[in-house]
């Protein structure tokens, strides 16, 4: 999907309101700016606590099988409330 937005005076453009909705991007959020050749690529951060917390549980043994996208979902809840 292409989507073309104008660049205002100070450089900034607008993520159109899809998008952001799709990302769950909405004030504070951070994005990462990645440049490749001709290409600049936006995506949203990632959770960093999120990635620690997973790193943390695969160094222990493994008692059970992980739903990784459960655990995903349950940081960004955890997130959202705070």
């Amino acid at each position: 999907m292409d989507i073309v937005r104008e660049l205002g005076a100070k450089g900034q453009i607008v993520i159109p309101k899809d998008v952001r909705e799709h990302f769950g991007l909405r004030k504070g959020s951070k994005v990462v700016f990645k440049v490749k050749s001709d290409e600049i690529i936006i995506k949203p951060q990632k959770d960093e606590e999120f990635v620690e917390i997973f790193c943390s549980v695969v160094k222990k043994k493994l008692t059970r099988k992980l739903d990784i996208k459960e655990l995903y979902h349950e940081q960004v809840e955890k997130k959202n409330v705070l």
